[in-house]
């Protein structure tokens, strides 16, 4: 490779990678640290809900810089834009939508399963999902809502597997009697 194509190429990258961040920079624009956060853990956002249930409803932004740095913008921006928490000044508030994200997620994990269309759908706090019965595929979702509840992986795969044996006995019993 001659030299003029190495610096041609180094130049398309640097212009490249400069074009990424002033793309992130207008689409972030909470940045205020030149620090640049786009992905945002749904687990950190209960948690940031849960000191604001601890603290009565509100918090200072100081309190939840002391706990995450620069982080804490894009925690609480993706909260603000979920309508889980709202602010005022620099204090930011608990939601109606943020509590009763919370009062579910207070139960544990409530799970449901049933059986339509052919299909085993669980009903989870996160949403309904169309499921396949395989270890792996369970173990997945197992992992994503012990992130969003707070709780052990193991107990909610074990809790999966228990409502859908209910789900599928129940339909099975409907068709062979």
């Amino acid at each position: 490779m001659s030299l003029g194509v190495f610096f041609s190429l180094c130049l398309r990258l640097v212009v490249t990678f400069g074009h990424l961040l002033v793309c992130l920079y207008m689409y972030c624009g909470f940045i205020g640290e030149s620090v640049l956060f786009v992905f945002v853990g749904l687990g950190d956002v209960v948690k940031a809900l849960r000191v604001l249930e601890g603290r009565g409803g509100s918090a200072p932004l100081e309190l939840f810089l002391r706990l995450w740095g620069p982080y804490t913008y894009a925690v609480l921006n993706r909260a603000v834009d979920w309508d889980l928490v709202y602010r005022r000044g620099d204090v930011y508030r608990l939601a109606r939508r943020g509590r009763e994200l919370l009062k579910l997620l207070g139960e544990g994990c409530p799970v449901e399963a049933r059986v339509a269309r052919g299909r085993l759908w669980l009903k989870t706090p996160v949403g309904l999902h169309a499921v396949e019965p395989t270890p792996s595929y369970l173990l997945s979702i197992a992992y994503k809502l012990a992130e969003v509840c707070g709780e052990e992986p193991w107990r909610i795969y074990a809790e999966i597997r228990r409502t859908l044996a209910r789900a599928t006995s129940r339909s099975l019993d409907k068709w062979l009697l």
